[in-house]
């Protein structure tokens, strides 16, 4: 087994075995997917070889890449476009948010088989995007028609309810969630009963302590989603509002998800806050400071906690949201000037993001971070360097993942089953 390999398979010891097949499935699918899912392996590799000396002290999102950005429902019942995914967050150099933004672009790019000049000048453009925010020292607000156009057509289709329709089934004049088998593609799968009713109760218990009395829980499974996760507790649990007439009830899906540690914690050269041993209060903190708006939950605004513990476990609740969609960037690839305004509105996200948690305990301030990004043509150069050749890496590490006996015949094996 190849050293990359190896320390894949290390990293995910303990994971379910069935969902970890599907985990590695995606991974076989290409770089990029391969990327997504082995967000340890790059940080452990930059922790190694740094290019250059970056002494700032940022919250950062930690696993940002061109597929982490999307729009969601804001506690002020607006739809909004920014970073949404926080697991893996830590204080650490700001660059190394940039490095593995930026070295996915150069797989996003060779994945939509576009040339290289392409990659070079999006990710020239992310980082000059990124500096302008950084040296005005205030978060911008994201003007993009590309953007806009996607959030208008996503709140149209939101009005299907197409994630209700897709992942429940009516029998018995009773809605219940649809339990799939399990296939790259499922969203769903069967929970064992008592695992079920533990959720069901843990989730019935906490909407009461959050006053949503009027909320009824219904059905649990195992949910199946994202690519790093996947081998982790995580559940969708679907609950009905009770308030209103039998025929106008309105139903909604929750995703509860384990609380674990960042991957980046043991490579950050940097001190984490106390609360590092309690994940969920780690991810709710930066994701509460990084956003420009809080998701809404059940149509109430935050803020309140949505740590839930189950058997000393600790998770967190949000809303599955009929808005909540992502951009496919391969449908821009044969339209250029498209491509250049999504990157230049996620860098800008990515600056934004990273000014409204600055100036806190043990992070830089504001005129720090601008004072090193105004001096970024000393090293500039030697990120955008590192982020290209990197990409040989991660083809490399995928090559020998992809060709590994023993990981091909797990991966068959759990998904024949």
């Amino acid at each position: 087994m190849s050293n990359s390999s190896e320390r894949i398979k290390d990293f995910n010891t303990g994971r379910n075995p069935h969902f970890l097949a599907l985990k590695y499935a995606k991974m076989m699918d290409g770089a990029f997917g391969f990327f997504r899912g082995s967000c340890h392996l790059f940080y452990e590799d930059l922790s190694e070889f740094q290019p250059f000396p970056d002494l700032t002290k940022a919250w950062i999102c930690g696993d940002l890449h061109l597929e982490n950005f999307g729009c969601y429902r804001g506690s002020s019942h607006q739809v909004c476009y920014d970073i949404e995914d926080f697991d893996e967050a830590v204080i650490a150099p700001a660059t190394w948010e940039i490095s593995r933004t930026i070295t996915s672009i150069y797989l996003a790019v060779e994945e939509f088989d576009l040339k290289e000049k392409v990659a070079n000048n999006l990710a020239d453009l992310f980082f000059a995007s990124y500096a302008k925010v950084i040296n005005k020292g205030k978060p911008v607000g994201i003007k993009s028609r590309v953007i806009d156009s996607f959030i208008k057509e996503v709140i149209e289709e939101s009005k299907k309810n197409k994630d209700l329709s897709k992942l429940t089934v009516v029998h018995e004049n009773k809605r219940l969630l649809k339990i799939e088998k399990l296939a790259k593609d499922s969203k769903t799968a069967a929970l064992e009963s008592d695992v079920k009713e533990k959720i069901i109760d843990a989730v019935t218990v906490w909407l009461k302590q959050n006053n949503y009395k009027f909320f009824t829980v219904l059905d649990a499974a195992n949910r199946i989603a994202g690519t790093g996760s996947l081998g982790l507790d995580r559940y969708v649990i679907l609950v009905r509002d009770d308030q209103q007439e039998e025929e106008e009830k309105k139903y909604f899906l929750l995703d509860m998800k384990s609380a674990m540690p960042s991957s980046l914690g043991i490579y950050t050269p940097l001190a984490q806050p106390e609360w590092r041993n309690d994940e969920a209060e780690r991810i709710e903190t930066i994701q509460h400071g990084m956003q420009t708006i809080q998701p809404s939950f059940l149509d109430k605004a935050p803020p309140f906690s949505r740590k839930i513990t189950m058997e000393n476990k600790s998770f967190l609740l949000k809303e599955l949201q009929p808005e909540s969609d992502r951009i496919k960037l391969k449908n821009f690839k044969e339209n250029l000037e498209h491509l250049k305004e999504i990157i230049d509105a996620f860098a800008q996200i990515t600056a934004s993001a990273h000014l409204r948690i600055a100036n806190r305990p043990g992070t830089s301030t504001t005129e720090e971070l601008i004072s090193f990004f105004s001096q970024s043509k000393l090293w500039k150069k030697s990120l955008l360097d590192y982020s290209k050749n990197y990409v040989k890496t991660v083809r490399s590490q995928f090559d020998g993942f992809k060709t590994n006996p023993e990981i091909t015949k797990f991966v068959n094996g759990q998904l024949e089953q």
